[in-house]
């Protein structure tokens, strides 16, 4: 019985691994074109510069993946308290900042469509960048705090 369960526990350790190191290249490749294109090759605009965002965000977490990796290799964390907190901070902001900007995504195309006359005012390119920034920031942080 012992046995059956410890060749359970590595058969899952190792999807785990493998599913993290998939996650970890094709976030890496598919954020990265998004960065290139929005960053480099389109034209600014509101929504360009949310969709910029997001990729930043997402490539942030994937750059935390080999942390995971290597504990789900070693059956421990190895990285000390420090990175260990960091990496919950990264976690929680992402999530949070995420959101928000899907959000902020969702309400922006709403008023493009709404309003006919000016499809990009701009009092919408100014301060809600900001503010958006700010409230993923404090409520991540909080979240994070929790865990220390």
């Amino acid at each position: 019985m012992e046995d059956d369960q410890d060749k359970i526990i590595k058969s899952i350790r190792i999807m785990s691994m493998v599913i993290y190191s998939v996650v970890l290249v094709l976030g890496v490749l598919g954020n990265g074109v998004v960065i290139r294109a929005t960053g480099f090759r389109m034209k600014k605009s509101v929504s360009t510069v949310w969709y910029l965002n997001l990729a930043v965000a997402d490539l942030l977490v994937t750059a935390f993946l080999p942390l995971g990796i290597t504990t789900r290799a070693l059956g421990y964390w190895p990285f000390g308290w420090f990175v260990c907190m960091m990496d919950i901070v990264v976690f929680y902001m992402n999530m949070n900042a995420s959101i928000l900007i899907l959000v902020v995504i969702s309400v922006d195309r709403c008023v493009s469509d709404v309003s006919t006359v000016d499809p990009e005012p701009p009092h919408r390119q100014k301060g809600l960048l900001g503010e958006c920034g700010s409230l993923a920031a404090g409520s991540g942080s909080q979240l994070a705090l929790r865990h220390i």
